[in-house]
């Protein structure tokens, strides 16, 4: 979720972006911001790195957990996947693409230990 998005988002829930973020939250949402610009150009690690530091920043921003959790989904690590869109979640009830994103994570880890399973 880029910029604009997360501008909408806070719109939504009463905010007036920029005004309303302390000087923390606005390093948090510079952070998922870099990080976003490192996803699409799929360097994943370091995009990993700054939802990290974003959140580390402002754990309030849901569309960083969402973010962060598409990369561990993409890249198999479907525990991180689930924690992460759970937090999401959590902060934002209404976060729809988050719902599905959890329920696929949930689906492919359990696919995944059974498959393990079988071939153990």
């Amino acid at each position: 979720m880029g910029l604009s998005a997360t501008i909408a988002l806070d719109q939504q829930n009463g905010g007036t972006y920029p005004f309303r973020f302390t000087w923390k939250a606005q390093l948090g949402l510079a952070y998922n911001n870099r990080g976003y610009m490192r996803y699409l150009a799929v360097d994943f690690d370091k995009a990993i790195e700054d939802y990290s530091h974003g959140l580390a920043n402002n754990p309030k921003l849901p569309c960083t957990y969402y973010n962060r959790g598409l990369i561990h989904y993409r890249m198999g690590r479907f525990n991180e996947a689930v924690a992460d869109m759970q937090a999401c979640i959590q902060l934002d009830p209404n976060f729809e693409d988050a719902k599905m994103c959890l329920d696929q994570a949930i689906k492919d880890r359990n696919n995944a230990k059974q498959s393990k399973h079988r071939n153990s």
